[in-house]
């Protein structure tokens, strides 16, 4: 998956239970969220005693600004389109990847939120120890 980016924008967590996202825009200036869903906002204990989270989902997230212009009163607003299509886990390792070279310009919040869903999307059963 080939994304032209320019520049991160942030990364977060999610408050349903700790669903990773990294937001970034691409040269053409389209917003997009590269986000794992997890599997449950309750961790998991291994067999080994470790608490680890699962992620079930990698998705792309397009957010298409554009103007709404109201048929009675002619006034324009500003409208976002939102289209989300799930993506690989080897597909999202590669949008992380282009993302890495962006690393430098965030905080050390951020990247490590970044090292984490590296983690997960390199791990082969998607999850995150705690």
């Amino acid at each position: 998956m080939e994304i032209d980016i320019r520049e991160v924008i942030r990364t977060q967590i999610y408050r349903d239970g700790g669903s990773l996202g990294i937001s970034f825009r691409d040269v053409e200036g389209v917003h997009r969220t590269l986000m794992f869903k997890v599997a449950s906002a309750t961790p998991q204990k291994s067999s080994e005693g470790l608490l680890y989270k699962t992620y079930n989902a990698a998705c792309l997230i397009t957010y298409i600004e554009s103007e709404y212009k109201s048929p009675v009163t002619g006034i324009s607003y500003p409208k976002t389109d939102v289209s989300e299509i799930t993506v690989s886990w080897e597909d999202a390792s590669e949008l992380l990847n282009q993302l890495e070279k962006f690393k430098d310009t965030c905080d050390s919040e951020s990247i490590e939120r970044f090292e984490s869903m590296l983690s997960i999307a390199s791990h082969e059963k998607h999850v995150y120890v705690l």
